[in-house]
């Protein structure tokens, strides 16, 4: 059974300038059959866009795929170690409101 977050974690996660389109995004999530990419500020991490952020900021909002991924991304990101037990990193998760992992 999975102890930390090491044990349950992508090793490489995609990640994407927040300058790049939605499209380089949702193509990035096919490539690595996942929901999420990291978005990044000249390399350092700066949000996350996830499948239904591009659904909901920008389909349902009728913009393009050549949007900016910074402005379907959430800004506000938590961030653990690998080390991090599953039940801190559930509690983090918990207490932000996040739904999915």
């Amino acid at each position: 059974m999975a102890k930390t977050v090491a044990d349950v974690m992508t090793s490489h996660p995609a990640t994407i300038e927040g300058d790049q389109p939605v499209s380089v995004a949702a193509a990035l999530m096919r490539e690595n059959d996942a929901g999420a990419v990291i978005v990044n500020d000249n390399g350092r991490m700066a949000g996350i866009v996830t499948d239904r952020d591009i659904a909901v900021r920008v389909v349902a909002d009728e913009k393009g795929p050549q949007t900016p991924v910074r402005e379907a991304c959430s800004p506000s990101v938590e961030a653990v170690g690998p080390d991090t037990s599953i039940d801190q990193a559930f509690q983090l998760m918990r207490s932000h409101a996040i739904r999915r992992r």
